[in-house]
């Protein structure tokens, strides 16, 4: 899955260091679930921003608000119909993947979610 995301950042023209630091969140995202990306849910998302922002030391909003665009990009993503990881996971796990960033779970309400989604 990351491989196919990194290829269509590329494909994109994003540089190599937007797409490492990208991916490198959604591999730290992924250890703190426990859960493959077929299984989050937007509470994962949640606990992830919210341990970040009341730690000793607690992101900016500048990193919240990336970080959770990267999350929604990602989602983004898995969920096109045009990759075919919905069907890939149904038939495999009996799961399918979801977008778990919204309105409500994300910093910057509306203008981040129509942001990660374009």
């Amino acid at each position: 899955m990351l491989d196919g995301w990194r290829a269509q950042m590329l494909a994109r023209g994003l540089t190599t260091e937007t797409i490492k630091k990208r991916c490198q969140l959604l591999e730290r995202f992924q250890r703190f679930t426990g859960e493959f990306p077929w299984q989050w849910r937007p509470a994962d998302i949640k606990e992830f921003l919210g341990d970040l922002r009341s730690g000793d030391k607690p992101i900016s909003l500048k990193t919240l608000r990336s970080y959770s665009n990267a999350v929604a990009m990602f989602c983004s993503f898995l969920t096109h119909s045009g990759y075919g990881w919905g069907e890939f996971c149904e038939r495999t796990f009996g799961d399918i993947p979801s977008q778990i960033c919204f309105q409500w779970n994300m910093h910057g309400g509306s203008s981040s979610q129509t942001r990660a989604t374009n």
